[in-house]
């Protein structure tokens, strides 16, 4: 597994100056880091013998088949028979996760109990919509699918709305400092990747279309759809890189000069590369 991962990174930095060129290209490769990780660690649900009472799913990144290499591997694990004694093996399966040198973050719970948080905590609700099942049951699947859709009835557009607007708010002060305007986080900073993702929640979530791509063209035209995509993808092609250079998301003063010599920024009269 480790070793597949080392491959599809070693051919991201060989198509480096390819992807600059044509940005769309960086999706494949966040997509076939997931897989690798999508297969393994369904195989040792399957092979511990949890498919039959628990739902593995994917969330966060993960979920949404973005998984750079300093992603956390985020993971709900849908109990459909919680009044059973937790089984050893789940402790087990959770147990080789960490073995693996993985940044895991996981929780277990019944649906009753995912239901309850989300509607409590519109952060939480807001990584079911991205959630991606791994492995488990054709039945239990079905069932959960049916309850992840009540949910989403349960909870209203505009309060999400407002939720997002002001979770954007907090965040824009916390990382709109001089020091991150100097070192921005890539991730998080204003105009970063997080903005992406909160405008496809809405979509989702208040619009109910699953992707940014299907917004209607008045609210952008076709040019600024574009320029919007790809500037998300030159967003991603840098925090890959800066994950496989320094394990972070942050572009510290430390890398922006190797950056700008990889990502063809050069001095000019009026302004400098860095």
């Amino acid at each position: 597994m480790h070793k597949s991962l080392e491959l599809i990174d070693e051919e991201f930095l060989n198509d480096l100056k390819i992807l600059l060129k044509n940005p769309i290209g960086v999706d494949k490769y966040l997509k076939k880091r997931t897989r690798v990780i999508d297969k393994a660690l369904s195989k040792r649900f399957s092979e511990h013998g949890l498919s039959s009472r628990y739902i593995l799913c994917a969330i966060g990144g993960f979920g949404r088949e973005e998984l750079f290499p300093a992603s956390d591997i985020d993971l709900t694990i849908i109990d459909q028979d919680p009044k059973k004694k937790p089984e050893e093996e789940l402790n087990n399966f959770i147990s080789w996760l960490w073995d693996q040198n993985f940044k895991v973050g996981h929780s277990v719970r019944s649906v009753p109990a995912m239901q309850k948080l989300a509607r409590n905590d519109l952060q939480e609700y807001t990584s079911l919509l991205s959630i991606r099942v791994l492995s488990g049951s054709k039945k239990n699947i079905t069932a959960f699918n049916r309850d992840l859709k009540a949910l989403h009835k349960k909870i209203r557009k505009k309060v999400f709305f407002n939720f997002k607007e002001n979770e954007a708010i907090e965040r824009y002060q916390k990382f709109n400092s001089t020091e991150f305007n100097l070192e921005p986080d890539i991730k998080e900073s204003p105009g970063c990747l997080r903005d992406i993702h909160s405008v496809e929640w809405i979509c989702q979530k208040c619009l109910e279309i699953d992707s940014i791509k299907k917004l209607k063209m008045d609210i952008f035209n076709r040019s600024e759809m574009k320029s919007l995509l790809n500037s998300s993808r030159r967003m991603k092609i840098i925090r890959y890189w800066l994950n496989l250079k320094s394990n972070q998301n942050r572009l510290s003063f430390e890398l922006q000069v190797d950056a700008a010599k990889q990502f063809n920024y050069r001095n000019s009269k009026s302004l400098s590369a860095v």
